[in-house]
């Protein structure tokens, strides 16, 4: 089989350049002989009548030479508006791909816009249960006060005394919600730590202060001056207020930072 490959390969080429030499020989004798065999059979006026013939026919190559002219421009047009619709096609759909990612975007910074304003809401309900549990505690301190003063100017002798009603049950009745009280008001330190407890430091000493300032009345050898008792819980009422106040605006100045962040990455 490897000694036929080259034989049948060169008989390919010889074949090849044989066909070659004929078309080449042909054209060269066609070129040579047609006019010496038209001058030999044909009189001179017969070849200038058949050249004439000849002559007409060539403004019909002509013309047809200008409709190929005119198929290839009208073809150039084609595609140069295709080319334009094509053009137009990818702007409309470069438009539309902006536009869905614009709202895109505006549907993410809606979400998050949406979490932080329930985070925020979180630390405001937060924040109001803290002051208005210190107010609560800071009542049945004072009805704790007022029920141990009253205790201990009612009759030795008698255990219940009608008139002034049971001041042992009304003393030990707020000495308990003096104590659930306390209870509550360490509840929402732990709440103020878990919603956000960057924020809350400063106001949870603040509460620790406020409680511990508290407790020291539920002590049995308390002192039952509700003047001087007022004065020091409205000065760590007012401390405590005042950090509560303090984390809300700084609260509400991250919320609006975090919000101009946002517009400005969905922006970019």
């Amino acid at each position: 089989m490897s000694e036929n490959k080259p034989s049948l390969l060169k008989r390919l080429v010889r074949s090849s350049g044989w066909f070659g030499f004929v078309t080449v020989s042909f054209w060269v004798a066609f070129g040579i002989v047609m006019p010496v065999l038209l001058s030999t059979l044909l009189p001179e006026t017969r070849i200038a009548l058949y050249g004439q013939v000849g002559d007409m026919f060539g403004s019909v190559n002509s013309f047809f030479s200008g409709l190929a002219m005119l198929a290839a421009l009208y073809t150039v047009r084609l595609q140069v508006v295709e080319r334009s619709e094509a053009s137009e096609r990818q702007m409309e759909q470069d438009k539309i791909q902006a536009e869905e990612m614009r709202l895109a975007n505006e549907n993410v910074l809606l979400q998050k816009q949406m979490r932080d304003e329930v985070e925020l809401s979180k630390l405001r309900d937060a924040l109001l249960k803290v002051y208005s549990d210190a107010l609560m505690l800071e009542n049945d301190t004072y009805a704790l006060l007022s029920a141990r003063r009253h205790l201990k100017n009612a009759p030795r002798l008698a255990s219940v005394n009608f008139a002034n009603g049971d001041p042992l049950g009304d003393c030990n009745a707020a000495t308990h919600r003096q104590t659930t009280s306390t209870i509550t008001l360490k509840s929402d330190v732990i709440m103020l730590k878990l919603i956000n407890n960057d924020l809350t430091p400063d106001l949870c000493r603040c509460i620790s202060a406020f409680d511990q300032t508290v407790g020291t009345y539920n002590e049995p050898d308390a002192s039952e001056d509700i003047d001087a008792a007022s004065r020091l819980i409205g000065e760590r009422k007012q401390k405590l207020g005042e950090s509560i106040a303090a984390v809300w605006n700084q609260a509400q100045d991250l919320h609006q930072a975090k919000y101009e962040s946002a517009v400005k990455e969905g922006a970019t």
